[in-house]
Order: structure tokens, then C-alpha cells, then sequence
């Protein structure tokens, strides 16, 4: 009997069309004659001007329904030929357990659970049968959910536009969820279960959830990967985090983790090294139920951090800084090549220069506080433009190393 690492809750479809500057700008200005939404429209002419003062970065359409979403993919069909799309199979869990699946190659040890979505069944069908056994048990479901996004060949910034029916917590089928949690736990020892994004719910729902899925699945450890909080007030951020603390690790990007401090009345002045540190002080003042034993990431463009406190704070900090290294160099290497690596690639690359400075400016200096680890990621151009889902990317693959130890810690093993 092995460990399982399992995946949840929500997955899509991804279509990537790459292209010019001038002909982003000229798709959006002709979607908007063609779409009758005003939000949508005002939000479409804020990016075009983004674009054209290059002050665009990776910007999100939202509201937009399947016929109007489809309004743009016809626009775009007019500017690049489908053959020529990049199609992946998206959502934060759903491209946390692939990367998780590419990088150890354990076949029988990576689980996505959640609603089967009609693209993502078909496009299993269609183009990516290697991955069938990681969605292989879930309910399949008509939600048609996708996201289109337009990236400049440049690499400067993307527009991602979702549509994200089928994707919330209140649409799962949690019955087969439960059931198909159930069935994995009969067959192996230990359930990790990794909980990909915070964005498709309230937090009493993620709190309810985690409960229940508790009382069908004897899971040994939990993940959270968090995702941007910057929409809401710090009281709904406040709320978010708690759940957070109901996890074995909780990992952050670093604008996530500036926001979590912040709700908590935290200094603007902090880097992200004092802030990680301060976290549990301040949510414990602010009235939060903290977890003591817990291992806390932050991940960013120029590097890493992985801090480690209560039981966990007597862990190899060689070995976790090995693999903290090796998830985020993994995941540069995803930048670069556009490809889910696998742990000999990382191993095995050479990369010669790393953002010391960029990192320094960032995160601060770690070394100076006891129990943190750091690591610089390396100066790396990408061939592909942008890249989506570079933090989902690292959290499956940070879930594979960390899960042992998690699991070690809690079983005694």
C-alpha cells in the first residue's frame, strides 16, 4: 500500500491562442461591438489601454457567459487557426496533481477528486490519455467550463478570460466526491490531500468541506495552495486564512502572503521574510485559531522561502532546502519551456545565474531567522511567452516532497 496524493477540488479547460500586441488589442476592440455587457466592455477598453501604454501584466476578463465567450474564440479564429491553440487541461488542483504526476512519475499515486467537466473528459479523450488515471473515478458533468487566453508573443502579459460554471465549491457533487475519496483511501495506506486555490467558494464552504471530506477520508496531511485575496476586505481575507490554518502547510505567492499580513494589521514595511515570520503573532492577536505545527511556503518570481515551525521545526533543513530548490528551479524550467518537468531535468539542469538581487529587494534575508529556508530562482527568458499556472505548478510538486514529511511527522514513521 503506497500514499496518496490527492487533488481537489475543481478543474477546466485551458486554450492558449499566442499572438501579437496589435492583434490582442484588435480582438478585444472588436469584441466589444459584439458583446452586449457593459462591465465587460469598460473592462475590455481598461486592458486595451494597458496594452497600448505597456502597462498591461496578466490581467482576467470575469463575468463573461459560454455565448459570450465564444464570441472571442470566433474573433480569435479569425487571427490564428484552432490547429494552431495550445489546449491543457487548467484549474489550479487539476494542474497541481499533473505536475505533481510528470515530476515523480509514480502512476498509481496522484489523484485528482472533484467534478469531471465535460472539456476536460473530452479533451482526456482526445489529446491527453496519459493523465486518464489521475481523473479516472469522478462524476462526469455537462458544466461546460473553459478559460480562453489571449498571451503576447512578447511574454509581457496575458488576458485571461474564464468561464467558470461547474468550478465552485456549491457545484460539486460532494456524494461521489465522498464516494471516490472513500474508494482511494481502501487502497493505500495514507491520503495527502492537497487543496488547490481558495477561490471558488466562501470560506465556510472550504471550512465545510475539509470537514466533511474528514469524516468519509482518514486523510494523514493537508496542502493549501491559496490564490490572489486582493478582491475582498481584510475581515473576508481574515476568514480565508483560518482555513489556511487548518492545513499542514499552507503555501502563499508573494502577493497572497502581503495580503494575509496585511488583514492582520501587519506593517507595510515588512519583506516577505518578516512577514512570514509574524504571521502567527498577528493572527493570533486578531483573534485567528492558529495551527502550531505547521510548515509555511511563499513562492515568487525571483524565489522561495519554506519556514517551518512546532514539530516540524526539528526537520533536515539540507534536505528541505534541496527540495524547495528543486520544486522552484522545476518550475522556472516550466517557464522555459512551456513542459511539466520531471525530477532528473531539475536535477540535472544547469542554471548559472539567480536573482540575488531581485530576491534580497523581495524576500530579505531568511537566514537570519531560525527555522526558515530560502532558495534564489534562477535568471531564465522564456521561449513560450507566459506561462499559466506557474504556482500550481510549484505547489504539486512542493506537495510531493513535503507529503512524506508531513506523513513521517504524524504517523511516527
Amino acid at each position: 500500500m503506497t500514499t496518496a496524493r490527492v487533488w481537489t477540488t475543481q478543474c477546466t479547460l485551458d486554450e492558449k491562442v499566442r499572438l501579437s500586441d496589435e492583434d490582442i488589442v484588435a480582438i478585444l476592440e472588436e469584441s466589444t461591438h459584439g458583446i452586449d455587457n457593459d462591465v465587460y466592455i469598460e473592462r475590455a477598453k481598461e486592458i486595451i489601454s494597458k496594452v497600448q501604454t505597456g502597462k498591461a501584466n496578466d490581467e482576467e476578463l470575469r463575468g463573461l457567459g459560454s455565448t459570450e465567450l465564444s464570441v472571442v474564440e470566433n474573433i480569435a479564429l479569425g487571427y490564428l487557426p484552432k490547429e494552431e491553440w495550445i489546449e491543457e487541461i487548467g484549474g489550479s488542483p487539476a494542474i497541481s496533481g499533473i505536475a505533481d504526476f510528470e515530476y515523480f512519475r509514480n502512476i498509481n499515486e496522484v489523484f485528482f477528486a472533484g467534478n469531471l467537466v465535460h472539456p476536460v473528459h473530452a479533451s482526456l479523450s482526445r489529446k491527453n490519455e496519459k493523465y486518464d488515471h489521475i481523473f479516472e473515478g469522478n462524476k462526469q458533468t455537462h458544466h461546460n467550463p473553459r478559460t480562453l487566453s489571449l498571451e503576447a508573443k512578447s511574454g509581457r502579459f496575458k488576458i485571461m478570460m474564464p468561464h467558470s460554471e461547474g468550478r465552485t465549491i456549491r457545484a460539486l457533487c460532494e456524494v461521489a466526491l465522498r464516494e471516490h475519496l472513500t474508494d482511494i483511501s481502501r487502497g493505500n495506506k495514507y491520503v495527502f490531500l492537497g487543496l488547490g486555490g481558495l477561490n471558488k467558494g466562501e470560506p465556510e464552504d472550504y471550512q465545510g468541506l475539509i470537514d466533511r471530506v474528514h469524516d468519509c477520508t482518514d486523510f494523514t496531511g493537508v496542502y493549501i495552495g491559496t490564490n490572489s485575496f486582493g478582491k475582498y476586505t481584510p475581515e473576508k481575507v481574515t476568514k480565508y486564512l483560518q482555513v489556511c490554518y487548518k492545513g499542514d502547510v499552507i503555501s502563499f505567492n508573494d502577493a497572497e502572503l502581503f495580503q494575509v499580513y496585511r488583514s492582520v494589521g501587519g506593517e507595510k514595511t515588512r519583506d516577505l521574510s518578516e512577514m512570514m515570520s509574524e504571521l502567527d503573532q498577528l493572527a493570533t492577536a486578531a483573534g485567528i485559531e492558529t495551527n502550531p505545527n505547521q510548515i509555511k511556503v511563499c513562492h515568487g518570481a525571483s524565489g522561495a522561502l519554506l519556514y517551518t515551525t512546532g514539530e516540524y521545526a526539528g526537520l533536515d533543513q539540507d534536505e528541505l532546502g534541496n527540495c524547495l530548490r528543486l520544486a522552484s528551479d522545476a518550475t522556472s524550467l516550466r517557464y522555459k519551456t512551456g513542459e511539466y518537468p520531471c525530477e532528473g531535468w531539475a536535477r540535472s539542469w544547469d542554471f548559472q545565474d539567480r536573482q540575488e538581487e531581485d530576491f534580497r529587494h523581495e524576500f530579505g534575508n531568511p537566514e537570519n531567522i531560525d527555522g526558515m529556508i530560502h532558495t534564489v530562482a534562477p535568471v531564465i527568458e522564456s521561449a513560450q511567452g507566459t506561462t499559466t499556472g506557474l504556482g500550481a505548478t510549484f505547489d504539486g510538486i512542493m506537495a510531493g516532497y513535503l507529503s512524506k514529511y508531513v506523513i513521517d511527522m504524524k504517523t511516527g514513521g
